[in-house]
């Protein structure tokens, strides 16, 4: 829950305890109580409280309001859109990319689920253990109890879960699992539903048209473990996640200003285009394809989409020979050839 309205420069724990003392008439132990958001003049951020006990929680919200104290309760989906962004700021902050870059890509690059699936995991797992009486909480169990009797939005939601992912007969008879088994069905069933609406994004959207060809398996893609350099692996991601310097990225796409700077056949500069098809660039790659030559099989005859992978993924399917001296010699040649090319274009004014 949150306590509003108390003055910044304050005790926090201390203006805590005592308010939560004064509005309940005893001691009520918490687990943390912290500022939220940012520091700024005349303003009072209000302060996020984490009680160690749930009734207690609903105590002090009952005596609050005829007791002048301006307490709020903690909003679930709220607060999980907050922590998303939260989550997808950072994510962008670790592939070094910018804010507008799509949630969606910088996910799929990362491997990573969103937080919710998690949590909503874990909020299932408790109202089971409440329900089969597994919790030691006498509490819980009287509160949950006399929650069912009520039109209760928390368990509305606990019901609409467990709807959405096919679990509908654990509402009805929630002792025939356990709670553990149940909390990584559903999580796993969270994520597939996650994969599958995922693949059906990027397979419909051409700002993810790299990534379409990219990626068949819901993984943390394997270039970034392989380019050791932030810096390069920050282009390589900026070209798969349609977020770089190239035309095609721009945000407001008006078709006569996506044209490539070189004015080759008035095409867009798209990423397809940019390796492996711009004249500016003809000379670099040329030498890197009779570089590739020798170590890949029938190069020349490779198709458009094959190279993309060839190069954005550091694939070495196509490799003649396989050993860690050809896969390192081949990595070192694509890096080095995007790295130049892309360090080209940044010199270009559009």
């Amino acid at each position: 829950m949150y306590i509003n309205n108390i003055p910044e420069g304050v005790d926090t724990r201390a203006i805590t305890r005592s308010a939560l003392n004064k509005l309940s008439g005893k001691q009520i132990l918490f687990n943390f109580a912290k500022r939220i958001g940012k520091k700024g003049n005349n303003i009072s951020r209000p302060i996020l409280v984490n009680l160690q006990q749930i009734c207690d929680k609903f105590h002090v919200l009952g005596k609050a309001e005829g007791n002048g104290f301006d307490v709020t309760n903690y909003d679930f989906k709220i607060e999980d859109t907050l922590y998303e962004k939260m989550h997808s700021k950072f994510l962008k902050f670790v592939l070094n990319v910018n804010k507008h870059s799509s949630n969606t890509a910088v996910r799929g690059e990362l491997g990573r689920f969103p937080i919710s699936a998690k949590a909503w995991a874990l909020s299932i797992k408790y109202w089971h253990n409440i329900v089969t009486k597994r919790s030691p909480n006498i509490l819980l169990i009287s509160a949950m109890s006399a929650e069912h009797h009520s039109a209760s939005s928390w368990l509305q939601g606990r019901e609409y879960v467990l709807k959405m992912t096919g679990f509908n007969d654990i509402w009805q008879n929630a002792h025939h699992i356990s709670s553990n088994q149940l909390y990584m069905s559903l999580k796993r069933r969270l994520h597939d539903q996650y994969m599958q609406t995922w693949f059906d994004t990027i397979s419909k959207h051409s700002i993810h048209m790299e990534l379409k060809y990219m990626k068949c398996i819901y993984e943390r893609s394997p270039y970034l473990s392989i380019i050791k350099s932030p810096n390069i692996r920050s282009v390589f991601t900026k070209l798969r996640i349609n977020n770089s310097i190239l035309k095609s990225s721009c945000r407001i796409k008006i078709e006569s200003e996506l044209i490539c700077p070189a004015r080759d056949k008035c095409a867009t500069e798209s990423t397809k285009h940019f390796l492996l098809e711009c004249s500016r660039y003809a000379t670099i790659r040329n030498v890197f394809h009779d570089k590739l030559k020798v170590l890949v099989k029938n190069y020349n005859y490779l198709s458009i989409t094959d190279k993309r992978i060839s190069i954005l993924d550091l694939n070495v399917e196509k490799l003649t020979e396989k050993d860690d001296i050809h896969i390192q010699e081949f990595q070192n040649i694509v890096i080095s050839f995007v790295k130049e090319i892309y360090s080209l274009r940044k010199s270009i004014i559009n």
